[in-house]
């Protein structure tokens, strides 16, 4: 399940924008690169740490029952504002792309916005 690790994101997005960045691009690393479980709370927990979060004050905030909440009004958010059925979906501008995508595709979006 990606729960666990979009729970530990909302827990990184409480200690600001660079450790929340830090922690985004450590856990894509984790299981992209390193092929690591990121729905084990241990890993998540060592991932922070490694980048420079508070340990302890991610815990506490992974803790808290509104970070649960957020990801899954985030979730209903996508479905029913943007009607997101795959991941990733990225809007850009009127454009819909669903599922991995060359960068080509994303440089036609980004560029049909100029």
């Amino acid at each position: 399940s990606s729960v666990p690790a979009l729970e530990a994101a909302q827990a990184a997005r409480r200690q600001g924008a660079d450790a929340s960045e830090a922690f985004h691009f450590g856990v894509f690393r984790a299981f992209l690169v390193e092929n690591r479980d990121v729905s084990d709370r241990t890993i998540l927990e060592e991932i922070a740490l490694n980048c420079g979060l508070d340990l302890h004050r991610f815990r506490v905030d992974l803790n808290d029952p509104t970070v649960k909440e957020t990801v899954y009004a985030e979730h209903l958010e996508a479905v029913d504002q943007y009607q997101v059925e795959a991941v990733p979906t990225i809007i850009i501008g009127e454009e819909r792309i669903e599922g991995a995508a060359p960068p080509a595709i994303y440089q036609a979006a980004l560029a049909g916005l100029v």
